[in-house]
């Protein structure tokens, strides 16, 4: 037997009035959806995504005004949500944080500065560009200083001079057009002041420090450096030291003693740090392994304190001597945020303590020798939402989202509709499925990570694959799956000159990658498409380092790697930002920012094009704004654009979405479901929608001999309507198939399949009916070495391992004991896995449970499990093997009373009867006679609960005439399971329906067959979605 894997049922939503409830437990969050009928499309608000991180970009350890030791730590969080980013002040010693401060409108900060007095600390943020200033000691103050211009959007790491004035660089990120950076300073008698930039390229001032009455300035993209005079405000170009590469950043100062720790950073070029005299204003040395951001003070001893390889060392930058300590904090220790050596208060020993990217804190005692590392959590520090940045479908069928800067990683499960949250630093520009594995492409330097869902999170999973950094690649904002390789478009690092994107082949068989750089010329790669060996390109020319172009459409054979031609199908449009073939292999559909066009790519001319609605680019446009999907099971075109929701006809253009419909980040998955994000009061929702219905069907194998027949069925949600199958006269015997037939998405596409165990003599063969082309015939998927008779009924189908894709289980009997078999499916076979197998010599008797075993997700863990009523007599047990291998015992989730299963016959099954997200059994008893009654349960804590209410009738309903004909699935579309039979009236059959599991739909039934033999079907019937 085989239940239908439920579809959530949707809200209709004309307009977006949602509600959505979730519950944080033990990293997971569960949902609840509302359920109503209604017309298409209907749609889910989910929620703000679980996308969470502690990051702290900028820190600062310093000596207070009162003699107190403090690090100050700035959290990122979402600058556009109620989760900003904050200060803390964390008392090293202890680990506490004792304090936060909220910066609203502030994503984070990469510079923490405190005075030389103790008595201010400065907090300089993204997002609007404004600086923040506590004042340390009573009353306690902090006061939003604002942005230096109206253009900030970004302020760095800056420095306080010695009267406690700020001095700290810019990023013009609301100009215009391309500005550069700024040279500011803040005083409390004259607020802002603005000192000039330096000129294009150079749009970042990324670092200033102060030190011996002068500041020192780090410049970006383009490597520059100067030290800037405040008396005079001149400024004084400091040359750049041997094997540094013009195409970095001066990316972090830090002063101590005589001498300044100078961190070159970014580009195509590996990192660099030197050593630099503020004396003789003369370069001194290279310093390997060191990776900024912050050094200690000089001591007494002449060494200053600073992480190099991962290893807190004590540094005479006289000698240039290392003095290493060994302390890595086992391999987590990372650059400094705020590193410093200190006394402690409560043991007298001189401590170097330094905060940490991750929120940590690192203490390494200089007497005893020993450190130790206190994480975020034990700090106090609270997590922040990250804002969202991606959005993918999972080969498990679940959404993935990312987030920006801080990272952050959630998956959402449909099926069990429940979030799961990951840790995971790292920035997902975009992601993929391909085959079993979903891809993610992460900033920065254009990494590829794959990550395997089937296997737990965890530090080996997902994992790095490569980068693209020696290509100056750096964004991958666009990845598909283009046959056997995952491609995968970049953006430029925007020191790149010819601001060059380029396209990267990835083949997962053996690992090699081919990289075609500059494919399109200047621009970024912002949209891909495949179709017969070539791949399709779209470019974006708006935001680079080149200047601005628009946006052209190009073709790379994959094969060969020849780039067969470029062209600009819109003039004027700055991108080509997403690309869709629907039925017509000639022609692609394109997006840009606001305008669709379709394009012969045979003939290469542009067949139509149309507006649909007004766009002004600007130059912080994210490619990612745009995407566009095909949705075979209805035929249009589904994406967003800017904000606006699209369902595009592939042949007119026309956008058919209801008026008021938006999105940002965009997916579809196979089942037909789109998710795409929102702003709802002011948070970052997922809103999963349908824009069809997708009701289970029944399918019937039929026949005698050799002839045999597939006969499927369609609901339309009130009924069953006949659909084309397959018929073979001869050679196929249903004698050697007996029962055993099932149904699910073998080939992972969302469309549910058939498979059968065809009795060979030698053992089983797993034939599969691919449900996307009904008429064609099985094809053998995979084979099981038992004997059929030891199998019997008890073949079933689930997505057990929960890769998305539909396994099968056989319960096999072996004497008095049992073996439980999985075949697990790849989308393209059946394989046969011993690893996790549950077996036991004795003591489980399957005469017990006959054909009485189902699957369901009883647990909301998103992998099906196995179940089965097993007779003990006079009262019988559900027994449970979590994802088909762990079995949960004898005493079984419910033990009935008085109960003679054989009553029941065969008629269990299991599903979601109650749209709670978890699945439950049932069972059709017959009294005699034509007295039946169908049992449902319930699923709460790991065990079944008998629900109410039931049906039953004490006369007119003979179970005899259904026999095992009993299956499950949501025929009507509402996100609860149903429970269907084929009842025999002789000369013809009907479909009956119970909805819900207990509400029956009447003995008209919801199909009559006409003349129709069903004792030629035995009890191969199924349902799924077609």
């Amino acid at each position: 037997m085989f239940r239908h894997r439920r579809r959530p049922a949707l809200l209709a939503l004309p307009a977006l009035l949602l509600i959505a409830v979730t519950v944080a437990v033990g990293g997971v969050n569960h949902h609840r959806p509302a359920h109503a009928a209604g017309p298409y499309p209907k749609s889910i608000d989910l929620g703000r995504p679980p996308v969470k991180g502690v990051t702290a970009a900028g820190g600062e350890t310093a000596r207070m005004a009162d003699g107190a030791y403090r690090t100050w730590l700035v959290v990122s969080g979402s600058s556009t949500e109620s989760a900003p980013a904050y200060l803390a002040e964390v008392n090293p010693f202890t680990g506490d944080m004792l304090a936060s401060y909220e910066m609203p409108g502030a994503g984070g900060a990469w510079g923490v500065a405190v005075s030389p007095d103790g008595r201010y600390v400065y907090a300089t943020t993204y997002g609007k560009g404004e600086a923040y200033r506590l004042s340390y000691t009573s009353p306690r103050t902090f006061t939003n200083l604002h942005a230096p211009t109206a253009d900030t959007s970004f302020l760095w790491e800056g420095d306080t001079d010695d009267q406690g004035n700020l001095w700290v660089g810019t990023f013009q990120g609301f100009a215009t057009s391309k500005t550069a950076g700024l040279l500011t300073s803040w005083s409390p008698s004259a607020g802002w002041t603005n000192h000039g930039g330096y000129g294009l390229p150079y749009e970042y001032v990324r670092t200033v420090e102060y030190a011996r009455g002068q500041v020192y300035v780090g410049l970006g993209q383009q490597t520059k450096f100067y030290r800037h005079d405040p008396a005079t405000g001149a400024d004084y170009v400091i040359p750049l030291p041997a094997g540094v590469a013009t195409d970095m950043y001066t990316y972090q100062l830090d002063d101590a003693g005589d001498y300044l720790y100078v961190y070159f950073a970014g580009g195509t070029s590996p990192e660099k740090a030197w050593l630099y005299n503020l004396v003789t204003q003369q370069w001194v040395r290279e310093l390997p392994g060191y990776a900024g951001a912050t050094v200690s003070r000089e001591g007494a001893d002449g060494l200053v304190y600073l992480v190099m390889s991962g290893e807190l060392v004590g540094y005479d930058p006289d000698t240039g001597a290392v003095t290493h300590t060994g302390f890595t904090a086992d391999g987590r220790l990372g650059a400094a945020k705020g590193v410093e050596r200190v006394v402690d208060p409560g043991t007298g020993h001189e401590m170097v303590v330094t905060g940490q990217a991750s929120g940590a804190i690192a203490r390494y005692d200089l007497v005893t020798g020993t450190g130790t590392y206190t994480t975020w959590d034990q700090l106090g520090l609270t997590p922040t939402l990250t804002p969202l940045r991606s959005l993918a479908i999972g080969p498990n069928g679940w959404a993935y989202l990312g987030g920006y800067f801080s990272g952050g990683f959630a998956g959402y499960d449909p099926d069990a509709e429940v979030w799961h949250e990951y840790a995971f630093a790292h920035q997902v520009e975009g992601m993929v499925s391909h085959g079993r594995k979903l891809y993610l492409g992460v900033y920065p330097n254009g990494a590829l990570w794959e990550y395997d869902p089937t296997l737990p999170f965890g530090s080996a999973n997902p994992k790095k694959l490569f980068d693209l950094k020696t290509y100056g690649q750096e964004r991958p904002w666009t990845l598909i799956s283009a046959g056997k390789y995952v491609a995968i478009g970049t953006s430029p690092k925007n020191s790149k000159a010819d601001g060059a994107g380029a396209v990267t082949l990835y083949d997962p068989a053996d690992g090699s990658y081919r990289v075609f750089n500059g494919i399109a010329g200047a621009g970024e790669i912002t949209s891909l498409a495949y179709r017969n060996g070539v791949l399709y390109g779209g470019s974006q020319n708006c935001c680079t380092a080149a200047a601005p172009s628009d946006g052209t459409l190009f073709a790379l054979d994959v094969t060969t790697g020849a780039k067969l031609w470029q062209t600009v199908p819109l003039p004027g449009e700055k991108g080509v930002n997403g690309l869709a073939f629907g039925t017509d292999p000639n022609v692609v559909v394109g997006v840009t920012a606001g305008k669709a066009f379709r394009y012969n790519v045979t003939t290469r001319q542009l067949l139509g094009s149309t507006t649909l609605f007004a766009y002004t680019w600007t130059r912080s446009f994210v490619p990612r704004a745009v995407n566009l999907v095909f949705d075979p099971l209805d035929g249009s075109m589904y994406g967003t654009s800017v904000g606006t929701f699209l369902k595009l006809n592939p042949a007119t253009l026309a956008n058919t979405a209801p008026a008021g419909w938006t999105g940002g980040f965009f997916a579809a998955a196979t089942t037909g479901r789109k998710f795409a994000t929102q702003t709802v009061s002011g948070e970052s929702h997922l809103i999963m929608s349908q824009w069809y219905g997708r009701p289970a069907g029944a399918a019937m194998l039929y026949g005698s001999g050799g002839s045999a027949t597939t006969y499927r069925w369609k609901s339309t949600e009130t009924a069953l309507q006949q659909v084309s199958g397959w018929t073979q006269a001869t050679g196929y015997d249903l004698a050697a198939v007996g029962d055993r037939m099932v149904s699910g998405d073998f080939t992972c596409d969302g469309v549910d399949d058939l498979a059968v165990g065809y009795d060979t003599g030698a053992g089983l063969r797993l034939d599969v009916w691919n449900g996307a082309t009904p008429t064609a015939g099985p094809q053998a998927w995979g084979t099981a070495a038992v004997a059929a008779s030891a199998v019997g009924a008890r073949m079933v189908a689930g997505d057990l391992d929960g890769n998305g894709c539909a396994d099968i289980a056989l319960l096999e009997a072996t004497g008095t004991g049992a073996r439980l078999h999985r075949l697990l499916s790849d989308g393209v076979s059946l394989t046969k896995t011993t690893s996790g197998d549950w077996s036991v010599a004795s003591g489980y008797d399957l005469a017990n449970v006959a054909g009485r075993v189902a699957t369901g997700d009883v647990d909301q863990d998103g992998r099906d499990d196995v179940i089965t009523a097993y007779s003990y007599g006079t009262y019988f047990r559900y027994h449970v093997w979590k994802g088909a291998t762990a079995y949960s015992g004898p005493t079984g989730w419910y033990q009935s009373g008085g109960f003679d299963l054989n009553n029941v016959a065969d008629r269990m099954v299991v599903g979601d009867f109650d749209g709670d997200g978890d699945d439950e059994p049932a069972m059709f008893y017959t009294y005699g006679g034509s007295h039946a009654r169908l049992f449902r349960w319930t699923t709460a804590g790991g065990a079944f609960t008998l629900a109410t209410p039931d049906w039953e009738v004490t006369s007119g309903y003979t179970l005899g005439e259904v026999g095992n004909r009993m299956v499950v699935g949501d025929v009507n579309d509402d996100g609860r399971d149903d429970v269907v039979t084929a009842y025999d009236y002789g000369t013809d059959f009907r479909y009956h329906v119970w909805l819900s599991g207990w509400s029956y739909t009447g003995p008209a039934g919801w199909y009559d067959s006409g003349g129709f033999d069903l004792a030629l079907v035995g009890g191969r019937l199924v349902t799924g979605v077609w």
